[in-house]
C-alpha cells in the first residue's frame, strides 16, 4: 500500500489552503478533524476525497488515522494546546510529519523531545513549515553561503512589504490575521522566545530586542522572535555563532515593540504559576473555539512577502546581504510550501531523519526554486 498524506485540520482557515495545493499538485489527502459534516463538505468540493473523523486531544485517536511511512499534515492550533497529540501519533506510528506552527515553545520541543524519537524510527519531522519559517531558512543560507567562510552571525527580518504590483497598479498592502493566528499569539505569549547568542541558544521574551535593517534606501525596524533558524541552520552552518530572527509589525515600531514585551513580560509571568497558567490557557482555548477565517483570496492578493537577512563576521563586519521578495501572501505561501514539503515526504525524497528545517531536509537549491515558483525572488540586498 502506498504511502498516504493525512491533512489533520482540513476544515480549519489553513487546512483549507493546503488541501488546495495538494490537490493542484496531484495530490489526494485524507481529509481529517474533528466535525463530519465540514469534512464531507470540503471533500465534495475537491472530488469525494476521503475523509477521517478523530478527536483533536487523544494521540491514540489520531494514530488510527496513520499507517507507517504515511505523511501526517498538523494545521490544529494553537499547538501548544492542541499539537502535542497530533505530533506524538506521527511519531508513534511512524509516520512522517509537518506543522503550521509559528509557536517557539512547541517548535524548541519537536527538535529537541521528538526529533531524536523519530531519527530512530526513520521517520522525519517538519516544524513550522510555512511562512513561518521557511523563507527565512531560506534567505540566512543563501547569505551565509554569499559570505563564505567569514560568516560568523546572521539575522533574518520578516518584513511588511509597501505595496503589491497587481496589473501594473501599486495597491496599499492590507495587513491582516487569520483567527488562528491571534489565538496562536496568545499561547505563545506565555513562554519564552529564543536565539542563538554566543554558540548557543538562549531564552528570553518575545520583542526583547529591536534591530533596524535598510531596505530601499529606508530603515526599518523589527523586533525580536522565535523562528526556526536558531534551531536548524547551526547543524548546517556549525560556525554560527549568533543567529536572531525579527518580525516587523504594523505601527509605530517603538510602540508595538513595548506592547509586545509587556505583554510577554507579564504572560510570562503568569505562565510560571499554576493558577496563571490555567487562566491564560482559558484565554486561549476561548480564542480557538473562534478560529476558522481569515483574509480572503482577494485580500490576500494585496499583500506579499518580504524577507531579508544579513550575515556578518565576529566582528561584526558586514559580509552579504539577500532579500526574498514577491506577491505571494503569507497565508498562500504557508499553504504552498506545506503541500510541496508534505508531496516530498510521501516521495521519500527528504535527505535524513529527525527533526529538521527545510534546507536539512531538501538542499537549500530545492528551497530557491521551490520558493521561485511560488512567486518569491532571491536576489542581493544593496547597502549592507
Amino acid at each position: 500500500m502506498s504511502a498516504r498524506i493525512v491533512l489533520w485540520g482540513a476544515t480549519g482557515y489553513t487546512g483549507r489552503l493546503v488541501t488546495d495545493a495538494l490537490v493542484q499538485l496531484g495530490e489526494r489527502p485524507v481529509l481529517a478533524g474533528r466535525d463530519a459534516a465540514r469534512l464531507r463538505q470540503l471533500s465534495d468540493s475537491h472530488d469525494r476525497l476521503e475523509t477521517a473523523v478523530a478527536d483533536v486531544e487523544h494521540t491514540g485517536s489520531i494514530e488510527k488515522l496513520l499507517d507507517e511511512g504515511d505523511v501526517l499534515v498538523s494545521t490544529v492550533g494553537p499547538f501548544t494546546l492542541f499539537g502535542k497529540a497530533a505530533l506524538d501519533a506521527a511519531v508513534s506510528a511512524g509516520a512522517h510529519y509537518i506543522d503550521s506552527t509559528g509557536e517557539p515553545a512547541f517548535m524548541r520541543d519537536v527538535f529537541s523531545v521528538s526529533g531524536p524519537l523519530a531519527q530512530r524510527r526513520g521517520t522525519t519531522l517538519l516544524t513550522a513549515f510555512g511562512y513561518d519559517y521557511v523563507p527565512g531558512n531560506v534567505a540566512a543560507a543563501a547569505a551565509v553561503d554569499r559570505a563564505g567562510p567569514d560568516a560568523r552571525q546572521v539575522d533574518v527580518a520578516y518584513l511588511l512589504p509597501a505595496s503589491v504590483d497587481i496589473g501594473g497598479t501599486k495597491r496599499p498592502r492590507e495587513p491582516a490575521i487569520s483567527t488562528g493566528t491571534r489565538a496562536s499569539l496568545l499561547a505563545a505569549g506565555a513562554d519564552p522566545q529564543h536565539v542563538r547568542r554566543k554558540g548557543r541558544l538562549s531564552l528570553e521574551p518575545a520583542a526583547r530586542r529591536m534591530k533596524d535593517f535598510c531596505v530601499d534606501g529606508r530603515t526599518r525596524w523589527a523586533s525580536s522572535i522565535g523562528g526556526t533558524e536558531p534551531l536548524a541552520l547551526p547543524r548546517t552552518y556549525p560556525d554560527l555563532d549568533e543567529i536572531g530572527v525579527y518580525m516587523e509589525f504594523p505601527g509605530p515600531a517603538q510602540v508595538t515593540r513595548s506592547v509586545a514585551l509587556g505583554f510577554s513580560l507579564v504572560a510570562g509571568a503568569l505562565g510560571r504559576s499554576s493558577p496563571g497558567r490555567r487562566a491564560i490557557e482559558r484565554v486561549v482555548r476561548s480564542a480557538a473555539t473562534r478560529t476558522g477565517g481569515g483574509p480572503s483570496a482577494e485580500a490576500r492578493a494585496r499583500s506579499g512577502s518580504l524577507v531579508v537577512a544579513t550575515c556578518r563576521a565576529g566582528d561584526g563586519r558586514p559580509l552579504s546581504s539577500v532579500r526574498l521578495e514577491g506577491p505571494t501572501n503569507g497565508y498562500t505561501l504557508t499553504g504552498h510550501l506545506i503541500a510541496w514539503g508534505a508531496a516530498r515526504l510521501r516521495a521519500g525524497e527528504q535527505k535524513s531523519a529527525g527533526a529538521l528545517g527545510p534546507v536539512e531536509a531538501f538542499g537549500l537549491e530545492a528551497c530557491e526554486a521551490e520558493l521561485s515558483r511560488a512567486g518569491l525572488t532571491i536576489s542581493d540586498l544593496d547597502g549592507i
